[in-house]
């Protein structure tokens, strides 16, 4: 699959590193991680680290690009299974609350904090918008949506996504009457 252009491919150590940036963030958080840190979990110097990448927010971003890639990779994976683009967004919006809670990488976005992403750009980051709006074009082909639509739509189920991910329902749901929800109140509000 290639909606979203070349996929980044890195060497032994460079993928090391960037692992090793992944599990200090996820052990430690982004603030209290340091580039020693994150040489010493790869198992290299920390002129290694500084043959491959500038500094530590460089490994960050790098590590963020990969991770949200990957998870992109397996969200459209899962929904071309689906037929219409309902389904499709239905489905999509289904596998994004079952999996994004225990992505590893989340920590790398979020700091932690889901709030803190929410709040300083979860709709503004230029590599998620053009990862976002790849998806929702493959979600939503055959919907007959105008491209401004397509911009619009992607953000509204986004805002619902996100808001499903940081607000507990009063109302505890299974999957089952999770996806009845969806289909009564989002994919209406959604135009399908």
């Amino acid at each position: 699959m290639d909606i979203f252009g070349t996929k980044p491919v890195f060497n032994e150590t460079q993928q090391r590193i960037i692992d090793a940036a992944t599990s200090c963030v996820k052990r430690w958080g982004v603030e209290k991680t340091s580039l020693n840190d994150i040489a010493k979990e790869a198992g290299v110097t920390r002129p290694t680290v500084y043959n491959y990448f500038p500094n530590r927010q460089d490994i960050l971003s790098t590590a963020l690009v990969q991770s949200t890639y990957d998870f992109a990779e397996r969200l459209y994976t899962h929904f071309r299974k689906f037929k219409t683009p309902r389904s499709r967004l239905l489905e999509a919006v289904l596998f994004c609350v079952e999996t994004l809670p225990n992505e590893h990488s989340l920590t790398l976005l979020t700091g932690s904090d889901l709030s803190v992403f929410v709040n300083e750009g979860a709709l503004t980051n230029e590599f998620s918008q053009q990862v976002r709006l790849s998806l929702f074009k493959e979600i939503l082909k055959d919907s007959g949506l105008s491209e401004a639509e397509l911009v619009e739509l992607t953000e509204f189920a986004t805002r619902m996504l996100l808001s499903l991910l940081m607000t507990r329902s009063a109302i505890p749901r299974d999957r089952g009457a999770l996806k009845g929800f969806l289909e009564r109140r989002m994919l209406p509000g959604c135009g399908l």
